[in-house]
């Protein structure tokens, strides 16, 4: 299966683990334009450690590279649904202007001290390996019982539990049968 990184499909050495989520705190917030003239809000990010589980966000983490790195929120056409919905996630009502995000704007929305979570996305572009980091938004997955199977879930657990409680007691008694 094809990795899209290229010749041989390795991963390129770019000192962080593409398939990794890194946890991160936001140390500046910074507004412009892209090349084409649409709203960018940039995100300068200190990198706190890479999780341990992309699906635990409570699970830990590892050490990360020491880094500052920088994530861009775009409003262009082509990104608008994501970056909303990014937005939604951090905490920006989709109602308020988006101006709000710039630094020194009137009920400005800063994001600075927010611990977010990004995962680096290289690219190769004219032999040079570029890192781009992307906003993620790890679900915390909590075991559920769907309530039509409650019950059964709960005697089949019960079941199994008693049969180790009665496996625990006979190697007990084994252990204790056996002269030295």
């Amino acid at each position: 299966m094809s990795t899209g990184y290229g010749m041989n499909d390795q991963k390129p050495n770019v000192g962080y683990d593409p398939d990794s989520y890194y946890l991160g705190e936001v140390v500046e917030q910074a507004g412009g334009t892209s090349k084409d003239g649409d709203l960018q809000v940039s995100l300068d990010v200190k990198l706190l450690g890479r999780l341990l589980d992309n699906f635990n966000p409570d699970g830990g983490t590892i050490e990360a590279p020491e880094a500052v790195v920088r994530t861009h929120l775009k409003f262009a056409d082509a990104n608008m649904e994501i970056t909303q919905r990014d937005l939604e996630r951090l905490g920006f009502d989709q109602s308020r202007d988006p101006a709000e995000l710039l630094p020194g704007e009137k009920n400005h929305f800063s994001l600075v001290g927010r611990k977010i979570y990004l995962q680096a996305k290289p690219s190769l572009y004219n032999g040079k390996t570029n890192v781009f980091w992307n906003l993620r938004f790890p679900a915390r997955r909590a075991p559920k019982i769907d309530a039509s199977e409650r019950e059964s879930v709960i005697t089949r657990a019960r079941e199994k539990w008693k049969q180790a409680q009665s496996r625990k007691a006979e190697e007990s008694t084994r252990t204790e049968e056996i002269p030295f």
